[in-house]
């Protein structure tokens, strides 16, 4: 298996090198980090992947037209979702594919101490995200229980694409203090970096600060949720959706531009997202 060799348009890579072997090797170092940061169990870690392996998956998101993606627009939300029909690019298919293999749930369990974890090959809520100029987040709890096996969400595995990103092209990730209900953490959604946090009562995140990078550039990110069949740690079971903390409040263009759309018929609205896409 290290020498096989897999070939992308633009590079060739062994499939052992796609995840940085030191990074799995050190799971059990990486637990105490993970458990015991806040506001909340998370980690952030950099180049797990081949730069080459992730060029190739941010190439395909340009391949995707505007009917490949599921539209989240509202004052609190405004980001595209890979729909789950399309069929993936090869290199985001391995990717995936790398995420949902045994080698890396192991990893994940002993970083975690979540035992049996359940990866989703139906990539609920999960897949290709990107977020378009002026697309949000505002400040949330994901679900807590896949739509369709009602396992129990446990943990988000995100892994960032954008190369030259800086801070001021907002975007942020950002994790907050349940009780104070204020940021305690901010991180920059820079190529090759990957965040993972345990999903519970106490998980508020978002990125409400809207992007706004150069030449209309999107925030492009991979993500993949992992579930248990019931949970240990006495959270509350009762099924929930999305449930917003703090909504965002719309200035200037943003605003004005969600009342035209609330009083737009839709297809004329689609007819715009779709023109602007392809610009």
């Amino acid at each position: 298996m290290s020498n096989l060799l897999l070939k992308f348009d633009r590079v060739s890579l062994h499939f052992e090198d796609l995840m940085n072997k030191n990074v799995l090797a050190a799971a059990d170092d990486l637990a105490g980090t993970f458990q015991n940061n806040r506001p909340f169990p998370f980690l952030v870690v950099d180049n797990f992947f081949a730069d080459g392996l992730l060029e190739e998956v941010r190439s395909e998101f340009d391949m995707l037209e505007y009917g490949d993606w599921r539209v989240h627009d509202g004052k609190n939300e405004f980001k595209f979702l890979s729909t789950p029909e399309k069929q993936f690019g090869p290199a985001t298919q391995i990717y995936f594919s790398l995420l949902h293999s045994s080698r890396f749930i192991r990893f994940l369990q002993t970083v975690t101490g979540i035992p049996g974890l359940i990866c989703d090959p139906l990539l609920k809520s999960g897949g290709m995200h990107k977020i378009p100029t002026d697309g949000r987040f505002a400040m949330h709890l994901d679900f807590n229980k896949h739509p369709e096996t009602r396992l129990d969400n446990r943990l988000v595995f995100i892994t960032y694409l954008n190369k030259d990103w800086h801070s001021s092209y907002g975007g942020q990730l950002e994790l907050w203090d349940g009780n104070e209900q204020s940021e305690t953490v901010k991180i920059d959604p820079i190529f090759g970096r990957s965040v993972f946090f345990a999903q519970s009562s106490k998980s508020i995140h978002g990125h409400p600060e809207p992007v706004s990078a150069p030449d209309n550039q999107p925030r492009c990110s991979v993500a993949a949720y992992f579930y248990t069949n019931g949970r240990e740690d006495g959270a509350d079971t009762e099924e929930h959706s999305t449930i917003i903390k703090r909504d965002i409040v719309l200035r200037g263009k943003m605003r004005l531009w969600n009342n035209i759309k609330y009083c737009t018929p839709p297809i004329l609205i689609d007819l715009y997202r779709r023109i602007s896409d392809k610009h």
